[in-house]
């Protein structure tokens, strides 16, 4: 009977968590500026908007009890299907629709000194490439260059920061794919594409990106595109589906002169087994850089600060990668000489 009435009081209160978070927090989770909410262990919240970095400390009514956040996690996971227990502290998943699909990231004791969790949220509208111009995201060359290099069919990795843009971007470039048939794969559903034959394969902890890429090869996929490469596995797989054919996008947590190196460090960290650099080269021809920079009315805003086009090195190591060939640099606003879209065997050579 003590352990019945336990676990409905326990119940209750998760239940209690979700409705007390979705009343308080719509508000503020309606505005489209809104890009994270950071729930700390000392019980402090604070919101980060998509045109400054500095995050706003929300009111009191809006923090919630260590045991609140606790059981709200713990509903997720359950919700999910993922364990999150002390023995498995860390808890990854999505939130329902009426807190806007937003991605959480969750830990708990024994690795904080209380539960403590973000949410991600997802654009929710989808600029065009011609909106990015106008607000200086990217140039009209560079804008060109890129179309241009998409539809012939160049394999892309789209890097920068967390909030620098990657998938705003990565979302307007695919928008103007069509007639193909294209496969998405993502943990969070944030790319939006008109194209009409296009299929959407959501990873987690019962599927992941490895498993995703495999399956997607036997879809007959025209394109495929990964929303953000993580692992090693789904890394090995992605860049093997780029030289079989199947041209592709991606974007990745890295810098353009460090890509080749996080790309390398990931496969090992995973597999415990060097990549083939051969083929890390041959899978990625050119790396669009994305930063949040301060404009001149103190706001931050995002911006292309680099294409980079990889260019092979058969006998070279991580350490030695450097940027191969700038073509525009933010920093003079100057755009160096346009390369030339040539093909595999050419760059190669």
């Amino acid at each position: 009977m003590a352990g019945g009435s336990y676990d409905e009081d326990r119940h209750k209160t998760a239940k209690q968590a979700i409705t007390d978070m979705s009343a308080l927090l719509l508000p503020y989770l309606k505005q489209e500026s809104v890009t994270d909410v950071c729930f700390n262990p000392d019980g402090l919240a604070y919101l980060y908007r998509r045109s400054s970095r500095r995050p706003v400390l929300l009111p009191q009514e809006v923090r919630f009890a260590p045991e609140r956040i606790l059981a709200f996690l713990e509903t997720v996971a359950g919700m999910s299907g993922a364990t999150f227990t002390a023995e498995h502290p860390r808890l990854e998943a999505r939130l329902p629709r009426e807190l806007y699909f937003a991605r959480v990231e969750g830990l708990r004791d024994p690795v904080t000194q209380g539960p403590m969790m973000v949410w991600r949220l997802p654009p929710r509208k989808h600029p065009a490439l011609k909106d990015l111009v106008k607000k200086g995201t990217l140039g009209e060359a560079e804008a060109e260059f890129l179309t241009k290099a998409l539809r012939e069919r160049k394999n892309i990795v789209i890097v920068g920061s967390t909030s620098s843009g990657k998938t705003t971007l990565a979302n307007a470039l695919l928008d103007q794919l069509r007639g193909e048939r294209i496969l998405v794969i993502e943990d969070t559903p944030e790319l939006v594409l008109k194209n009409e034959n296009t299929v959407y394969l959501g990873t987690g902890e019962r599927f992941s990106a490895a498993e995703a890429l495999k399956a997607s090869l036997r879809m007959r996929p025209d394109r495929i595109i990964i929303g953000e490469l993580r692992d090693g596995n789904a890394v090995q797989n992605y860049l093997n589906s780029c030289v079989s054919a199947h041209p592709g996008l991606c974007t990745l947590h890295a810098t353009a002169a460090s890509v080749v190196s996080r790309i390398y460090g990931l496969v090992i960290q995973e597999t415990g087994q060097p990549p083939d650099l051969g083929l890390i080269y041959q899978s990625i021809d050119y790396v669009v850089q994305l930063e949040q920079v301060m404009g001149p009315d103190g706001k931050s805003r995002r911006k292309v600060t680099r294409i980079t086009r990889l260019e092979r090195r058969t006998q070279e190591s991580p350490a030695s990668v450097r940027e191969r060939e700038r073509m525009w640099d933010a920093q003079d606003g100057e755009a160096a000489r346009e390369p030339e879209l040539t093909s595999k065997g050419e760059k190669d050579r």
